[in-house]
């Protein structure tokens, strides 16, 4: 029996007090303001699953206000595909509970899409129904675009700051229920496919990347939104050491902020390289290109119930932030396509605001 598709498109829908939308003066980032999650434009959606039932569950992070922690009561969520691209395997996250190990649910930032299949839990003997919740876990400061963004409020009002202590001063992301999921009806008893079995679903040209392939230029990414810079008119953003009026936090790629007249990064067509990139270590950027899609590894849920570290293919990621930059290593191959396209953190008012590279493929 073929499973069911849902797709659920998520964003944080700004209103006022007054609930209206209308109000485009008031559309700043306001701690006033709602951040609500909606699905397909609804608050907290009925889903309906018969027990025993396998659905798969497409979701599309398309809001910019935070990250999220996706959950779900009494039930794993089990990925099969990330940005679009098979997993070849089965990643098994767990169920929504509090957890003593840290942040241990499916994370995904703006621009993020993650497929995962749902089989629903039986009901008990007399039980016509039963209700979960699918759940937005709570998330530490420097997981959260929503405490990185008041973090930036506190710095615009100070000469000078410790990123590490702005973080330290932001408390963690409430957590926040994403839809009401309704488990009735007569059973529908559906296998989950194994590992093995989605094993030969990951596209054939996304094989590891060797260490002999990386034969063009490393390429070196920095976005930076917590450093007070001083923009010249051809948009290159060195640190400035002096108060001067232009001298304030700037949202830049590589110490520049986006201007079409800019030269593309150059990439070469039928080779592969590594990639290194970095952030200011207070916003969690998601760092998102076009066009080729990325090697790199991440922490997911193992057999034994402990995280470890797994290859993946992705086209968007989040930055590491907490007080210090760090860095996140990817490899990508350029083997089909030759031409432009750009690369950009998808926290689009970020992107607006100059944090965005153009890059070619030639031969």
């Amino acid at each position: 029996m073929a499973a069911e598709q849902k797709v659920f498109v998520l964003q944080q829908i700004r209103f006022g007090p007054d609930g209206k939308l209308e109000d485009f003066d008031k559309a700043i980032p306001d701690r006033q303001w709602s951040r609500n999650i909606t699905v397909n434009g609804v608050f907290v959606p009925t889903i309906r699953i018969h027990p025993g039932e396998v659905q798969r569950w497409r979701f599309v992070h398309a809001g910019v206000e935070d990250n999220i922690a996706l959950a779900l009561d009494g039930h794993q969520l089990h990925e099969i595909a990330a940005d679009g691209l098979a997993l070849g395997r089965r990643v098994d996250w767990p169920a929504a509970e509090p957890s003593q190990e840290g942040v241990r649910e499916l994370l995904l930032g703006p621009g993020y899409r993650s497929d995962v299949l749902v089989k629903a839990a039986p009901l008990a003997p007399g039980e016509t129904s039963k209700e979960y919740f699918l759940r937005d876990g709570m998330l530490p400061a420097a997981l959260s675009l929503q405490a990185a963004t008041a973090a930036i409020r506190v710095a615009q009002s100070r000469a000078a700051f410790n990123a590490g202590d702005l973080i330290a001063d932001i408390g963690n992301k409430p957590q926040r229920i994403i839809a009401r999921v309704l488990v009735e009806g007569a059973a529908r008893e559906m296998a989950l496919p194994s590992g093995e079995e989605l094993r030969d679903r990951i596209p054939s040209d996304l094989v590891p990347i060797r260490d002999e392939e990386l034969t063009d230029v490393e390429q070196s990414v920095r976005f930076d939104g917590m450093s007070r810079r001083s923009c010249t008119p051809d948009g290159n953003c060195p640190i400035c050491q002096t108060e001067t009026s232009d001298c304030k936090l700037h949202f830049t790629s590589n110490e520049r902020v986006f201007m079409p007249e800019h030269a593309p990064r150059m990439l070469k067509l039928g080779q592969a390289s590594k990639w290194t990139i970095t952030g200011d270590g207070i916003f969690p950027h998601p760092f998102h290109i076009h066009v080729n899609p990325f090697e790199v590894e991440r922490d997911e849920p193992a057999q034994d119930g402990k995280m470890h570290r797994a290859k993946l293919w992705k086209d968007t990621i989040i930055l590491p932030a907490g007080g210090q930059p760090k860095l996140i290593v990817i490899r990508s191959r350029y083997m089909d396509y030759e031409g432009e396209f750009v690369m950009h953190c998808h926290i689009l008012g970020h992107e607006d605001m100059g944090m965005m590279e153009r890059v070619k493929i030639a031969k």
